[in-house]
């Protein structure tokens, strides 16, 4: 199983993309960043996905949810203070 990080300059760019992996059947999404306007990308948001995942039974595939979005966590505040580095 393997993951791709994208990285967009806008959140419409990234909706785009993002929609057109939908369409092409993909639904192992997760959005991080600002919100969507995308009715069809909501539920795919880091958001959304963490709230669910506390309001349901833990199994293996809740384990696995935690650990991505841990990942992303993680990623994400990578991100942060490199951009922060850039910016100097």
């Amino acid at each position: 199983d393997e993951s791709i990080l994208v990285i967009c300059y806008t959140n419409h760019a990234l909706d785009q993309f993002l929609e057109y992996m939908l369409r092409l059947g993909e639904e192992k999404l997760v959005r991080i960043g600002g919100r969507t306007r995308s009715e069809n990308l909501k539920k795919y948001e880091l958001k959304s996905l963490s709230r669910k995942e506390k309001t349901f039974n833990v199994t293996d595939a809740d384990c696995r949810m935690r650990s991505v979005v841990a990942q992303l966590h993680a990623c994400k505040e990578e991100m942060t203070e490199l951009l922060k580095t850039l910016q100097m």
